[in-house]
């Protein structure tokens, strides 16, 4: 590929070296990714293999067409219903859109209480000497 002949022009000695150049780029570059992507795709194949085999164990012992195991299923996983009949009771929504407000003041006390934090670190640290004083301060 490389050998020239004395006939052949030094433009095309110049084009099959770049080829040779640019194929042992891709393939010295390329080539240790692509192992490396495909003994993860590998592993990952097996680890979600394994995962799987937990479906086999997961069956329910019960059997929901007869009432009386249904009945041992809804205890079992805490369903809200009524003793007398087999509806189930519709949710609170006001306790629901409480736990949603209660859940988002949480959340923003605690990214409040995260930014206060950042602040006075910094001036902790400005006050050691740690900080550099020409970046400004908020």
């Amino acid at each position: 590929l490389l050998r020239s002949s004395p006939e052949e022009k030094i433009g095309l000695t110049v084009f099959k070296r770049f080829l040779l150049l640019l194929a042992g780029f891709l393939i010295g570059g390329s080539l240790l990714w692509m192992c490396f992507a495909a003994l993860l795709a590998q592993v990952i194949m097996r680890v979600m293999m394994l995962i799987s085999l937990v479906i086999r164990f997961a069956k329910s012992p019960y059997e929901p067409k007869e009432p009386s195991q249904k009945k041992r299923l809804m205890i079992f996983l805490a369903v809200p219903f009524n003793a007398d009949s087999d509806d189930l009771q519709k949710p609170n929504l006001a306790a629901l859109l409480g736990g949603l407000v209660r859940g988002a003041l949480q959340t923003f006390v605690a990214l409040v209480r995260a930014v206060c934090d950042i602040i006075l670190l910094r001036f902790a640290f400005m006050n050691m000497g740690a900080v550099d004083l020409t970046v400004t301060v908020p």
